[in-house]
């Protein structure tokens, strides 16, 4: 810790401090953001000090617009923070954010995606496919239309990529 983190968080008077510990944050209620952008302090160095994710999303002290950058742990929305598909949408990240938050088509589909709401994503069918989109999740001629296929056409061009990625997949194990 810097001797200006250390003024900032434990006062002029009790100085000098070269060590912060996890405690220091919880007594004082410093959330994620506030460390970050007023105290100064990098990902690594919050990671190095609680590398427990639990323990940042208990106390309560990050939000979903800490999470892109908390990539080191990865938090997802859904299933770390229990968000809804309006603020995941909200949020605007990009395809490979949510990737890199574990984020699946799956968690998409268990918050209650449908085909407006798909639309509204608006990324590309390979977008949606990076998360797990799979020819089984297209029940009908309505989810088809969000991506501007018949619903036979979608199906062949998933299950396709499904084989395609299978074969990548054994290849990259010989």
């Amino acid at each position: 810790m810097s001797p200006l983190q250390s003024v900032k968080i434990f006062g002029l008077w009790d100085q000098p401090r070269r060590i912060v510990m996890w405690d220091d944050f919880k007594t004082r209620n410093l959330t994620w953001h506030t460390l970050r952008t007023e105290y100064g302090f990098t990902t690594q160095q919050l990671y190095t000090i609680q590398p427990d994710k639990r323990e940042w999303i208990v106390r309560g002290g990050i939000t979903l617009h800490d999470i892109e950058e908390m990539s080191i742990f990865p938090i997802n929305p859904f299933s770390d923070l229990n968000a809804d598909l309006a603020e995941v949408w909200s949020m605007q990240w990009s395809v490979q954010h949510l990737t890199a938050m574990n984020v699946t088509f799956d968690q998409f589909v268990d918050r209650g995606i449908t085909a407006d709401i798909v639309r509204c994503f608006n990324f590309p069918l390979s977008a949606w496919c990076e998360l797990g989109l799979k020819a089984s999740h297209i029940q009908n001629e309505i989810m088809a239309r969000a991506f501007g296929l018949p619903h036979a056409d979608l199906i062949k061009i998933l299950e396709d990529h499904a084989l395609s990625n299978e074969k990548s997949k054994n290849k990259d194990c010989q």
